[in-house]
């Protein structure tokens, strides 16, 4: 299994690839415990994600894995 990368959402590629979002959440932001989001798999469109349904902001994407062709 690879590693999975989370990056910053700032840095997500626009426009053309499909990749996992996320939203983590911290005592900083109204939680009392660490917490993340369920990822979902989408693109980014000029900054916004079509399949994000969530009233907060996603704060992280990684890239999504590649699976092995198997017989």
């Amino acid at each position: 299994m690879q590693n999975i990368r989370w990056n910053s959402i700032d840095s997500a590629p626009q426009n053309t690839k499909e990749m996992f979002i996320v939203r983590a959440f911290n005592a900083t932001q109204g939680l009392n415990r660490s917490y993340t989001s369920d990822p979902v798999a989408t693109w980014a469109v000029d900054g916004e994600f079509p399949r994000w349904k969530h009233d907060f902001a996603p704060t992280h994407w990684c890239e999504l894995p590649v699976f092995e062709e198997t017989e």
